[in-house]
Order: C-alpha cells, then structure tokens, then sequence
C-alpha cells in the first residue's frame, strides 16, 4: 500500500481518513509538523514534533514529552493535573542509577538504587548534597548513615541525636516494645513526665510496673531488685563477698 503523504500547508480533512500502514506528516526543513484535533474550529490536543529541540510532544489540558536519546531526560510531563497509570512504572537502568526525582523551585530530593555503593537503596536531599535515609542489602536501616550495621541505625556527625516518639493528644502512651522470644518489656511514658518499665505480665496500667519513675525523679520498684544477684528473694537483695550499702546524707553518710 502507498502511505498518505500530507506536505506543504495545513491539510483539513472533515470526515474519516484510513490508513492502512503508514501516515506520513513532512513539514518544512525547520518547522515542527503536527496533528491536532479540534472541536467547532477550537483546538483541544494535538501531537507534534517540535523541530527545535528534537522532542515529541503530546498535549491536551497538559503537556508530555519524549526527548531523543542525546538529552538527560527521557519523559517529562508536564501538568497541572494529576497523571495515573493502569500499571506498573519500570525504571530500568543497568549502567547508571536509576532514580525518581521529586522537585520543586526550592528543594530536590531523588530516590535511587545507588550501583556504586552495592546496590543500596537511598533517599537523597539533592539540594543539601546528604542522602537522608538508606537501606542496604542486609535490609538495615540507616538514617543519616549510608553504612548501617544493625537494623536501625540514626546517626548524626557531632549534633545530638534524638529518636522520638511522641503521642500529641495526651491520652495515650508512647511506648517501646522490646521482645526476646516470647518476653516483652515495654518502656514508656507516664503521667507527671516520668516513665515506666512493663513486662508482659503488668502491661496495664492498672498492675504495678517493674519500675516506676516520676518526674520528681523519685523511683519505685514494683519487684524485688537484685545486686550482684539475677534471683532476688526480698526487695532489696545484695550479694557480695563484702556487701555494704552506704546513705549519702547532705552533712553525714550511713554504712
């Protein structure tokens, strides 16, 4: 079959056209040929060829564009709506970095598989030159550290570190929930600003914690506490070759 050529001027066509292989659209040497569809003489989309700068372009309330394989980006859309996809979204890069990168006029940050660094998946600040968040193969979790040796490490070069976790309302616990096995001790907040000590068998509020400290500092133990010894009999047990205990008073001290 011969192809449908349309050269020179515009070409308007008012009813259906069929194309049974190829449409050929041959604008000028320096022009940037096009179809567009258009409603009672309005356009609404159209597909073009921008000669300018060797992109694709497709556009109808929005814009989307395929640049050519000389130029660092291969899709950009460009829109003020939102863009969905029915599927997956591949980005396959075997000599580079693959990454997303989400922008705006003041920051920039890029998620990427870092091939230089064993394969760690990253969460960069681009604008601050700091990756943020990494997980290596091991599925460590490092947070301010591209090098995590446990499975979650927070570290910041010569600042304070803090770990928070805060419940704003003021009606519930914050909690930490350690486990060995089938053992949980859970470390959280109390009323006053202190906090307590739980083990799985006083996890309610209502038993008494293994230990209590309020924000008074003044502590209780709710079992026996044991010195020198893991199988404290009574509430204070000391096990030593010379056990002695000595209270500190303000003037004077007590062995």
């Amino acid at each position: 079959d011969s192809p449908i050529t349309i050269s020179g001027n515009d070409s308007t066509f008012a009813g259906n056209v069929g194309v049974t292989n190829i449409l050929h659209i041959d604008g000028a040497a320096t022009g940037s040929p096009y179809i567009d569809w258009r409603q009672n003489g309005n356009q609404k989309a159209y597909i073009q060829y921008a000669d300018t700068g060797d992109d694709f372009n497709m556009s109808s309330d929005g814009k989307m564009t395929f640049k050519t394989s000389a130029e660092s980006t291969a899709l950009t859309l460009d829109t003020s709506q939102n863009a969905t996809f029915a599927g997956d979204i591949i980005i396959d890069n075997s000599s580079g970095d693959p990454f997303l990168k989400l922008k705006t006029s003041a920051k920039e940050f890029v998620l990427r598989i870092d091939q230089s660094d064993n394969e760690k998946f990253q969460i960069r600040d681009v604008s601050n030159s700091a990756t943020r968040f990494t997980i290596n193969n091991s599925g460590n979790v490092g947070i301010g550290t591209t090098s995590p040796t446990d499975k979650v490490e927070v570290y910041a070069n010569g600042a304070d570190v803090t770990l928070k976790i805060h419940e704003d309302a003021g009606t519930h616990l914050a909690r930490l929930h350690l486990r060995e096995g089938t053992q949980d001790t859970y470390i959280q907040n109390r009323a006053g600003n202190g906090f307590e000590i739980r083990t799985e068998s006083n996890i309610s509020t209502s038993n008494t914690a293994a230990l209590s400290i309020a924000g008074t500092g003044v502590a209780n133990f709710g079992y026996n506490v044991g010195i020198g010894t893991v199988n404290p009999t009574t509430k204070l047990d000391i096990e030593d070759s010379n056990p002695f205990v000595t209270i500190q008073g303000s003037s004077s001290s007590y062995v």
